[in-house]
């Protein structure tokens, strides 16, 4: 039952937010470098220096991709966010079954859905869902002793941002 209202809470924060713009730091890491890679047809990735951030370009191409498949819009934007929103939900819960009593699951449940930082994140196509989705794979990777899992999630880290590449090394 309660992966079932993580399922509904990041199907409707998806569905209520398609249609807001980037703003902040994400026109200059997100959509910027996305419109670069889709209106060049992928070309290179290397990026020029005027709009190079220096961060690693995976969420961008990722971004740039979903549009290429799906169309350039907001709506889908947001949508690509969407897999990792429930995947971080998902990872989430999944460490609280692990370290909590069953009476408190609901109680942890009800911190992620209203914490507000990350609800505000939640309703932006900006790379930081991202990051926590991956932040969270490593994290599940080393409490359940999947090694694969940590790797994967380490990966998708270093692969989003430079500061997620140095806190790759907390975890050392």
């Amino acid at each position: 039952a309660n992966y079932i209202i993580l399922f509904i809470v990041a199907t409707s924060i998806t569905y209520f937010s398609q249609h807001i713009p980037f703003f902040w730091d994400n026109v200059s890491l997100v959509s910027r470098l996305a419109a670069y890679y889709y209106d060049t047809n992928f070309q290179s990735l290397v990026l020029p220096n005027e709009i190079d951030p220096g961060h690693p370009p995976f969420y961008p191409l990722y971004i740039a991709a979903m549009w290429a498949f799906f169309g350039k819009t907001l709506a889908v934007s947001h949508w690509a966010v969407y897999p990792f929103l429930l995947g971080t939900y998902w990872l989430y819960y999944r460490l609280c079954c692990l370290i909590l009593p069953s009476r408190l699951h609901i109680f942890a449940l009800l911190l992620l859905l209203l914490e507000p930082t990350l609800l505000g994140q939640s309703f932006m196509a900006g790379i930081d869902i991202a990051l926590l989705f991956a932040t969270l794979l490593a994290l599940n990777g080393i409490f359940y002793q999947q090694r694969f899992l940590s790797l994967i999630g380490f990966i998708l880290m270093a692969s989003i941002s430079l500061r997620s590449i140095i806190g790759i090394a907390l975890f050392g």
